[in-house]
């Protein structure tokens, strides 16, 4: 198993649910929960938080300005007491999500995690992922979640992660695979994260912590998957969009990849400390040249799976035509 920081050549430390790992009070967290209209799937995605075992757990929900009855929803949970609801207007969920780092100041807590409001939880995600944390001696948690979708009240896996992830800074920069939903920091690391949050820039909070922690060598990667990532109309659209959109969501998209490498050069040179790439980064900001972008992404390949480092190079060329 990879643990960032390592060269990928190295396989470092093979981490298992076997590990031993010293005795320790029942670690105190905090789950962050941003909220738009999830009325619909939000006390399933609490009941599965609160079913949580091993833990002390409290929750803080940002609402970004829903009109559903989200607020209501979570008013009326069983584990009210536990939460504490903050009303906001509509950020978007990456700057919903930083707001919410930032607030998890005025809290105690050992670790933070995140969590959307429409997935579901398996009861051991949080324990095992601390476990892995204190073995990998990391200060950044992430791991792979599967997707699922709902027939006749029943869950179906619609996609199981099963492709080996070996995340690095290089990756970070074309592609997310810290979701989210999987990660948990220390408290340490998220009071590091708060001096430097780049609110204002759009990027993604979840790939700007994939970025920033693989940057700080401070990173595991689970290979096991302890989330149920839920598939609807609103998420699984995606994949029925035709070219044109397709190629706008990716523009979009590939605007907030170059926001993020250009906050990781900026960071690089207050902390005095260069990035670990072998592709000049400011070649694929400032160029304009699709020919000459793809050419210096020639060097290696920077997605996980090959037909993804295809399409990004076609994507690229599309983008500029």
């Amino acid at each position: 198993m990879n643990i960032l920081g390592m060269p990928e050549e190295s396989t470092g430390h093979e981490i298992t649910p076997s590990d031993s790992i010293k005795a320790y009070a029942k670690p105190k967290v905090l789950i962050a929960i941003s909220t738009y209209n999830g009325a619909k799937w939000m006390e399933k995605q609490l009941d599965s938080i609160f079913s949580q075992i091993g833990i002390e757990i409290q929750v803080i929900v940002r609402d970004d300005g829903s009109s559903d009855g989200t607020e209501q929803v979570i008013a009326n949970h069983p584990n009210r007491e536990l939460i504490t609801l903050y009303r906001g207007h509509n950020l978007g969920p990456s700057a919903s999500f930083f707001q919410l780092m930032l607030l998890s100041r005025g809290f105690k807590f050992d670790y933070l995690g995140f969590s959307d409001q429409d997935d579901i939880w398996l009861p051991e995600k949080m324990i095992e992922g601390i476990k892995f944390l204190s073995v990998a001696n990391a200060k950044v948690y992430a791991s792979k979640r599967d997707s699922f979708v709902v027939q006749n009240e029943k869950i179906k896996i619609f996609k199981k992660s099963s492709n080996k992830i070996v995340p690095s800074l290089m990756n970070s920069f074309f592609e997310n695979v810290f979701h989210g939903s999987t990660l948990i920091l220390t408290k340490e690391y998220v009071e590091v994260l708060n001096a430097i949050i780049p609110l204002g820039m759009e990027v993604e909070y979840d790939n700007w912590i994939y970025s920033i922690s693989c940057y700080h060598k401070v990173a595991a990667f689970d290979q096991r998957s302890f989330v149920l990532h839920r598939l609807h109309e609103s998420n699984v659209s995606t994949y029925k969009k035709n070219l044109l959109l397709k190629l706008k969501m990716f523009d979009q998209n590939w605007k907030r990849k170059l926001s993020n490498m250009r906050f990781a050069i900026d960071l690089s040179v207050t902390e005095g400390k260069p990035l670990d790439v072998e592709i000049d980064l400011n070649v694929i900001i400032s160029s304009s040249d699709s020919l000459k972008m793809i050419r210096a992404l020639s060097i290696r390949r920077v997605r996980q799976k090959m037909i993804d480092d295809i399409l990004l190079r076609v994507m690229l060329f599309l983008r500029n035509l």
